[in-house]
C-alpha cells in the first residue's frame, strides 16, 4: 500500500486530522476530507461543541462560501453552540437572534456579539456575569457602572486568595484587561483585604508605576517590603522609607547577602552594615 492509499483510507473514515496534517493534504484529498468531515457531522450530536463531528474553525476555512453557509445555518436551527468564526459567518438576523438568546441565558459572548445588545439587555448580561464572579473583556468592562466596579474586582479577587494570590512577575489576565485607575483600585484591595484578614504581603508586588499612585495604606505594603525574608525595595520605594527603615533595610539586606548589589541610594547606609558586622 502505497502514500496516496494510505491518505485516501484515512480521509474516508471521516475522522478529524490535526490542523498540521490538514495543511499537508494534496487537493485531491482535501477535497475527500471535508465531503467525508460534512457526511460525520450530520450523524453527530451537532448541537455538542465538544463532539469531533463538528468541525473546527481550520475546517471550515477550506469550505467554499456556499457550503460554509449551509453548514451553519444548520447548526443555528438546532441551537448550536457556535465558534467565534461561524458566528462571524452568520447573516445579520441570526446574529442577533442568537447574541439575545445567549444574553438572556448568561452564555459566553465575545465583544461582537455583545455590541450587537441592546443596552439593557448589555446591563443584565454584565450584572449576571458579575454575580458569577465572570472575566470580562475590555468593552465589557467599560459598560459597567462605577459604583458595580469596586464588586467586579473584589469577586475577581476573591478567587485570587482562595487558590493563593500571586501577584508578582505575572498578573492574572483580568488584571491585566484593566484600565489604568481600575489598576490603582485592584491594588488598594489587595491592601485592605490583607490588612484586614491579617494575611501577608509575600507574594505580592506592587508595580512601581502604581504604588505611587496608592493611598496612605501603602505604607504597610511598604513595611512588609523591609521585614520581608528577602528584602527588597526599588529606589521609589526606598525613597519613601523613613529614615530609621531605611537603615533596617540596608541591615537586613545585606546582612543575608553580603554579594548583594550595592545602589547608590544605599551606600550611605552601608556603614550601619559594616560597623555591626
Amino acid at each position: 500500500m502505497n502514500n496516496k492509499d494510505l491518505i485516501k483510507q484515512y480521509v474516508d473514515t471521516g475522522l478529524r486530522l490535526p490542523e498540521e496534517q490538514i495543511t499537508q493534504l494534496p487537493t485531491w484529498a482535501m477535497s475527500t476530507y471535508l465531503r467525508k468531515r460534512l457526511i460525520a457531522s450530520k450523524r453527530g450530536k451537532i448541537a455538542d461543541w465538544l463532539s469531533d463531528d463538528i468541525l473546527t474553525d481550520y475546517e471550515l476555512s477550506k469550505l467554499d462560501k456556499t457550503t460554509l453557509s449551509e453548514y451553519i445555518n444548520n447548526r443555528v436551527i438546532v441551537d448550536a453552540h457556535l465558534s467565534d468564526y461561524e458566528f462571524s459567518n452568520l447573516q445579520n438576523e441570526d446574529k442577533v437572534s442568537i447574541s439575545n438568546y445567549r444574553a438572556k441565558n448568561g452564555h459566553y459572548m465575545n465583544d461582537e456579539m455583545f455590541k450587537i445588545l441592546p443596552n439593557k439587555t448589555k446591563k443584565d448580561y454584565i450584572d449576571l456575569k458579575i454575580k458569577e464572579k465572570n472575566t470580562l473583556s475590555n468593552l465589557m468592562l467599560s459598560y459597567v457602572d462605577e459604583n458595580d466596579v469596586e464588586l467586579y474586582l473584589k469577586g475577581q479577587l476573591g478567587i485570587e486568595f482562595t487558590y493563593g494570590i500571586d501577584f508578582r512577575k505575572e498578573f492574572p489576565k483580568w488584571y491585566n484587561n484593566l484600565d489604568f485607575k481600575l489598576k490603582i483600585k485592584t491594588f488598594e484591595l489587595i491592601i485592605t483585604h490583607v490588612l484586614e484578614n491579617g494575611e501577608s504581603f509575600n507574594n505580592i508586588i506592587i508595580p512601581d508605576e502604581i504604588y505611587k499612585h496608592l493611598g496612605p495604606n501603602r505604607k504597610y505594603y511598604l513595611k512588609s517590603r523591609v521585614n520581608n525574608k528577602y528584602p527588597y525595595v526599588s529606589e521609589l520605594l526606598f525613597n519613601d522609607l523613613s529614615e530609621e527603615d531605611k537603615i533596617t533595610y540596608v541591615k537586613r539586606k545585606h546582612s543575608w547577602n553580603n554579594e548583594a548589589h550595592i545602589y547608590n541610594y544605599e551606600i550611605p547606609y552601608m556603614k550601619y552594615v559594616n560597623n555591626e558586622q
